[in-house]
């Protein structure tokens, strides 16, 4: 896919089990959030492995990591553990394109998609909508979040 006018943008998949897990983490980590680690602590290669994601869609500009989606196979659907989009990519589609890549696995599987969004978190709010996910309820902050805000429970197939 063509964004911002002339860059190639391609989204790779890669399955938990494959051998390109690890590195797929690493490279996630090293391009894409590198720059919030201070901010908010942990790792994403801790993320990606405690919590199985079974699923994790990289989106490359010129061969360079500038977006992510872990994904998580639950019971009878699949849930966006974590999506992120490097700050100078975003707005061009990318979320997008991982999202309708998930959307096809999930068909193909006849599975639902869900999510949890900060309440704060416009934009992500949005993609999801113009996706057509609809808002499914509020959890409050129960303590589980590091910064106690409430998210958005979005569900949609």
């Amino acid at each position: 896919m063509k964004i911002g006018g002339s860059m190639d943008c391609k989204i790779i998949v890669v399955r938990r089990k494959q051998e390109e897990f690890e590195s797929v983490c690493d490279k996630i980590e090293e391009y894409i959030v590198k720059e919030n680690l201070a901010k908010y602590g942990g790792t994403l290669r801790y993320s990606c492995l405690t919590y199985d994601a079974d699923y994790l869609f990289l989106a490359l500009v010129d061969n360079v990591p500038v977006g992510y989606c872990a994904v998580v196979k639950d019971y009878d659907s699949y849930y966006i553990y974590q999506i992120g989009v490097k700050k100078a990519f975003q707005q061009k589609g990318i979320g997008q394109a991982m999202m309708e890549q998930v959307m096809v696995l999930a068909a193909s599987d006849n599975m639902d998609i869900t999510a949890h969004v900060r309440e704060y978190n416009e934009n992500s709010k949005k993609l999801f909508t113009r996706l057509g996910f609809e808002k499914i309820g509020v959890e409050g902050d129960n303590g589980a979040y590091r910064y106690h805000q409430d998210t958005v429970a979005m569900g949609g197939r």
